[in-house]
């Protein structure tokens, strides 16, 4: 193993550097330990394959119409067309968050990022878990399978008071330390397509009592999160 400054193929100059002993080179100044994130849009019903990774930041939201923001998704591209050039990920968890349970608007027929939202409830998130597969994939290969609780979010809201009828559920503990760790990392590269099937066995049943005491809430959205080191080119 040897240290060094960039000049390699690929390396931009200046760039400290570990070369290993089979030739491969790891970057230090370019590498962040952050995350990958997009969303998905479930209705009562539903039984289609949605991929929160199978579009890119503002555009419309897999399962719905409304366009996305930052809150939603943070990807250049689609994980159809995989990372950026001269970009790699080594992804050590994957993590699925229950975003909101909400309803439409009036005479709309899709809910809006303003739409009406509650925390999703033990009922929804225990039939999303029930019902939906997973199947997450890296240059056509799987790697993982499953239900919505082998990812736990490791993220999310924590209320703790007396009020019975207020309902607040996370997969899993709200606690950075509950991620699904992988043993081994996917290492992702360039342009080599990443994604994330969830495909819901039977119809979905989400039909949410709505905190306000009104309509019921009928759609769920799911966060999902590829979390590791990610490293961009340095210009």
């Amino acid at each position: 193993m040897a240290f060094g400054q960039g000049g390699l193929v690929g390396v931009p100059p200046g760039t400290t550097v570990v070369q290993l002993p089979d030739g491969r080179v790891i970057q230090f100044i370019d590498s962040i330990d952050d995350r990958l994130y997009g969303s998905i849009q479930y209705a009562n019903g539903d039984v289609n394959m949605l991929d929160p990774f199978s579009v890119s930041m503002s555009q419309q939201i897999p399962g719905g119409t409304r366009q996305m923001n930052n809150v939603d998704n943070n990807l250049i591209r689609s994980g159809s067309q995989g990372l950026s050039q001269a970009w790699a990920m080594s992804v050590y968890s994957i993590q699925l968050e229950f975003t909101r349970a909400m309803r439409v608007t009036g005479s709309a027929t899709e809910p809006a990022f303003d739409s009406y939202s509650d925390p999703v409830s033990f009922v929804t998130a225990f039939d999303l878990n029930r019902k939906v597969f997973f199947e997450f994939k890296y240059n056509n290969k799987q790697y993982l399978q499953g239900q919505i609780q082998d990812l736990p979010g490791a993220a999310g809201l924590h209320f703790q008071g007396t009020q019975t009828a207020i309902e607040n559920v996370h997969n899993g503990p709200p606690d950075v330390r509950t991620g699904r760790a992988l043993v081994i990392p996917v290492i992702m590269t360039e342009q080599k397509a990443f994604s994330l099937q969830m495909t819901p066995q039977v119809a979905l049943a989400i039909a949410q009592t709505a905190a306000d005491g009104a309509t019921a809430l009928s759609f769920c959205d799911i966060r999902a999160k590829l979390v590791g080191l990610i490293d961009r080119n340095v210009n």
